[in-house]
């Protein structure tokens, strides 16, 4: 609201103006780790506190409050029946759009060729389990412009998307986004796929992204990333998933950039008071 809403950033200014806090809240993925993101510069600059999920910021430490990831991530159950591949797939713009890591500087054409490149190098049984899925609804034809996936793959989001993650073995986040830090943080099988040039890190989140790197969760190649999923999938991709060294970098990641905490109601209300 205080990046698109004129009418509420007017309100919120004239509060601020009468010396009334705001407290902000993270609300979604890149935050903390994104090298540019303008939004999360506005909202800690606006901000007299600001919560985040995990991380901290040094050069304003009195303003950070490290918190928990506001996702209700309890949702997210393991049906025994899951055979899907869910690819998490985000609506860009045609062209540049604002000044910030990813969303913002990927050209719409560049991300679909590099998804389509990881789609069409997996086997022929896993594209039949393939389901992609777009985020609110947005029509698959409103997209895919630049590609044939249509022709070739299943698009679908009718259901919740805990109820897509639930039926899914595995589930492949195509941006630095929220989805990544819910389904991390929900400890499901969870690969991310990154065009490297358009999606720098900032300094201080790479060692945690490089844990990642490491243990096969992140992949800046679409073919080497098509290549792990075959292989894994007919394998068994819980005992790469459930993997001493795996979890361990996850559990560090998230600790992080999505802590958790079952009941963080009681810790929010310290803060308020």
């Amino acid at each position: 609201a205080l990046w698109y809403d004129s009418q509420f950033s007017f309100h919120v200014a004239r509060l601020k103006e009468k010396k009334i806090n705001l407290y902000y809240a993270q609300h979604g993925g890149a935050y903390g780790i994104s090298k540019y993101s303008w939004p999360e510069s506005h909202e800690k600059k606006i901000a007299d506190k600001y919560l985040t999920w995990g991380w901290s910021d040094k050069e304003i430490p009195n303003k950070i409050k490290k918190f928990y990831i506001l996702s209700d991530i309890k949702n997210f159950q393991k049906d025994e029946k899951k055979e899907n591949l869910l690819i998490l797939l985000r609506h860009r713009k045609r062209y540049f759009q604002s000044l910030e890591s990813s969303a913002g500087t990927e050209v719409y054409s560049d991300y679909m060729k590099f998804c389509s490149d990881f789609l069409f190098n997996l086997s022929k049984e896993i594209k039949f389990k393939t389901i992609l899925r777009l985020p609110n609804k947005i029509s698959g034809e409103s997209v895919d412009f630049f590609s044939n996936l249509r022709k070739n793959f299943k698009f679908y989001s009718q259901n919740s998307f805990q109820e897509a993650c639930n039926k899914s073995k595995l589930i492949v986040n195509t941006a630095n986004s929220t989805t990544l830090l819910e389904t991390l943080s929900a400890n499901f099988p969870t690969i991310i796929i990154l065009d490297k040039k358009t999606n720098p890190i900032r300094s201080n989140a790479k060692k945690y992204i490089r844990m990642l790197y490491d243990n096969k969760i992140l992949h800046y190649n679409s073919l080497s990333a098509a290549k792990f999923v075959n292989e894994v999938w007919n394998s068994d991709i819980n005992d790469w998933w459930n993997y001493g060294k795996t979890q361990k970098a996850i559990k560090k990641f998230c600790n992080v950039f999505a802590n958790q905490k079952e009941n963080f109601l009681v810790d929010l209300k310290k803060i308020l008071e």
